[in-house]
């Protein structure tokens, strides 16, 4: 592949040759009794297909015919697996993006396409993969605009967001999980109950549960990385330096996770309510949001978690300090906060605005999260830096600030990694190039090639002593 080539997900191929789109389309017309319909053009989304879908209708005792556009959209098939796998996971995102939507469509005024058919039957009379079909939106993406708008047109939009985080800000659950419909059935909103968000998005030791705070929530995810890092990359000489990391992220949880904001519930977020998924009318007059396109992965969620600002005026982690948009993001976050303040004022006069103070002071949280979220990625490097100088009031981070926890509270800890660097240094020698340092196997994959040839090794070396003990899940497993 060429410098220049654009990169293509291979699963948008996969996803695409698994349809069968003349049936999907028989589907549509009868279900919305058009004369006829016709594939427009296709694009990929993040995680998606997305298909324009061009359809026309008769006009009772007329010659003429209406023209309506509706967007199709099918989730990635993953490349591998098989059905029974991943098919439960699509049919979760796609069952609770229409329950989100059709809450958010019944108890709020947010502008959002509306939900004209949809398939949570993989197989759906031989479509094969479930399916949402929603009404086209009008505009353009505030993603292709935002940077050449002007400070008033920005204010307007801006005002808008606000009326739809303090809407979504009114609606609380009982737990943090997916929005679903109710396979109890119920009236008004008991008609919708949180369950497990099973989306293949985020942590799998995450999704299969529901939770009762946002310390409990963030607190399951840095134990199930903190597992993952005892797991992999077995006797690798970093490993306690990582975990150390993990380890100092998890004891911020409580400082930055506010309970009494909670008190009534949790709201929903929307995890993917970010500028390309925002349209807009009039951009350079009176800019009007037209419509919020996805609801995929929206969830209920803490409010301090809830409470972030809107990513289009939050500085990128790679920007360096002097980046030109940095003033204009200032500029923006300011006049944010200010019409939150005023309009949670004129929302409830007798009320002490906690969610502007949450939302004022909410950098703390986003960094955290977004370390947790983004751990082992190349932007991670990037972020942690930023959270240690926040947490530190400005001190950078040094990996002396490590080396003094595993020097102290975690000696044990460090002791166990220590020991299966050495353990690796004798099974390296015993096995040679059945081994490789560069890519190293998990922990049980290690203990089960030990184990299977235990007979090669030195009687009392470091592996069978290690084997021996086998006390180590004792100490680092939370």
């Amino acid at each position: 592949m060429s410098g220049n080539a654009e990169w293509v997900d291979p699963r948008s191929d996969v996803t695409t040759n698994a349809v069968n789109w003349d049936v999907l389309l028989d589907i549509v017309c009868k279900y919305t009794q058009v004369a006829s319909a016709t594939w427009g053009e296709q694009k990929v989304g993040n995680d998606n297909i997305i298909r324009f879908l061009h359809l026309s209708k008769q006009v009772e005792d007329s010659d003429d015919a209406t023209s309506t556009t509706m967007i199709v959209k099918v989730p990635f098939r993953p490349t591998e697996g098989s059905p029974s796998e991943f098919m439960p996971n699509l049919c979760d995102r796609v069952a609770s993006e229409v329950a989100t939507m059709e809450y958010i469509e019944k108890y709020t005024t947010i502008p959002s396409p509306r939900v004209v058919y949809h398939s949570t039957d993989p197989d759906q009379d031989g479509v094969g993969l479930p399916f949402l079909i929603t009404t086209e939106v009008q505009g353009v993406r505030l993603h292709d605009v935002w940077d050449n708008m002007a400070d008033e047109q920005r204010d307007i939009v801006l005002a808008q967001v606000v009326d739809i985080l303090l809407q979504l800000s009114e609606h609380r659950f009982d737990k943090i999980g997916a929005l679903f419909k109710s396979e109890k059935g119920g009236e008004g909103k008991a008609a919708w109950e949180v369950r497990p968000p099973r989306f293949g998005f985020t942590h799998s030791a995450v999704e299969n549960a529901t939770y009762r705070s946002g310390a409990d929530y963030l607190t399951a995810l840095a134990n199930a990385l903190l597992r993952d890092e005892f797991e992999q990359e077995f006797g690798a000489p970093a490993k306690p330096y990582s975990y150390a990391i993990l380890w100092t992220m998890r004891s911020f949880i409580p400082a930055f996770c506010d309970f009494t904001l909670d008190t009534a519930g949790f709201p929903l977020l929307p995890s993917d309510f970010l500028p390309r998924n925002i349209f807009i009318t009039d951009a350079h007059s009176h800019p009007r949001i037209s419509g919020i396109l996805s609801w995929r992965y929206t969830t209920t969620a803490a409010t301090s978690i809830f409470a972030q600002c809107p990513l289009l005026i939050v500085d990128k982690p790679v920007w360096d300090p002097h980046h030109h948009l940095r003033p204009r993001n200032k500029r923006d976050q300011d006049s944010f906060h200010a019409m939150m303040l005023k309009a949670e004022k004129e929302r409830y006069p007798d009320g002490d605005q906690p969610l502007s103070r949450a939302f004022k002071k909410s950098r703390g949280i986003y960094l955290l999260n977004q370390c947790l979220e983004y751990y082992g990625s190349p932007i991670w490097s990037e972020l942690y830096p930023q959270l240690f100088e926040y947490v530190f009031d400005g001190q950078e981070f040094s990996e002396e600030y490590n080396e003094a926890l595993l020097a102290g509270i975690l000696a044990k800890e460090f002791a166990v990694f220590e020991q299966e660097t050495e353990v690796w240094g004798e099974a390296e020698d015993v096995f040679g190039d059945e081994l490789d340092s560069d890519d190293r196997p998990t922990r049980t994959k290690f203990l089960e090639m030990v184990t299977e040839h235990r007979d090669r090794l030195p009687s009392g070396g470091e592996v069978n002593q290690w084997l021996d003990a086998k006390d180590w899940t004792k100490i680092i497993l939370p």
